[in-house]
């Protein structure tokens, strides 16, 4: 049966599946409860047991790829540079997807989207959210703009939700499809995130869907 898993690059460090942890967004790049000041991107990711819960990441933090502007990023603390292929590895990601099955597949109409962990066309209450797919997107996607409260550049609102336009998707990013058949499908991503008011933002969930064939 296919599969589809959220990975972090944590413990040993190698990619992990998150599975029922979640990827949590903290304002330390080793403590998974330090919040983060409203409309600032975050300063560590993790993965942990809640919201925020306790950290479940083992000898290694996940990675942290921060948002700085629309075309640079800082990984785990780094100075500014531009956020490309080539100046992010696969392993100083935040995530990977991973779609597997015992048979080959390719993959079409992929696409990644940022919800409110109910409704899949709803956008995530109270967060800004900035994406990046290797081989797919060129620079940051805004991915979700709650509302009209946020950093500079963050202000538009009603931004998320599995939505054209609002998504990254093959209809747009072909880079998403993967015309040669494997049993291993592999999405390198980078994620930053932003809460627009203080506090824990629990209605914020990431959601991917594709087609194999």
């Amino acid at each position: 049966m296919a599969t589809i898993a959220f990975e972090a690059y944590v413990g040993t460090p190698a990619w992990t599946d998150i599975a029922a942890n979640r990827l949590t967004f903290s304002g330390s790049a080793s403590d998974c409860t330090v919040t983060i000041a409203a409309t600032n991107f975050q300063t560590g990711s993790h993965v942990s047991n809640g919201t925020p819960g306790t950290d479940q990441c083992g000898a290694t933090h996940a990675n942290n790829v921060k948002w700085l502007t629309d075309t640079t990023m800082s990984v785990n603390g780094a100075a500014s540079e531009t956020i490309n292929d080539t100046n992010l590895a696969d392993a100083e990601c935040t995530m990977r997807i991973h779609f597997n099955d015992a048979t080959a597949y390719a993959i079409q109409n992929a696409r990644f989207y940022c919800y409110d962990n109910a409704t899949t066309t709803a956008f995530a209450v109270g967060v800004d959210v900035a994406a990046y797919i290797k081989a797919a997107t060129a620079d940051w996607f805004n991915l979700n703009d709650a509302t009209t409260t946020g950093a500079t550049g963050w202000t538009t609102g009603s931004i998320g939700g599995d939505n054209a336009g609002e998504r990254i998707d093959a209809a747009t990013f072909s880079g998403l499809n993967r015309g040669t058949a494997a049993t291993d499908q592999y999405w390198y991503s980078a994620l930053s995130a932003s809460p627009e008011t203080a506090g824990a933002k629990s209605a914020f969930a990431f959601g991917w869907y594709c087609e194999f064939f």
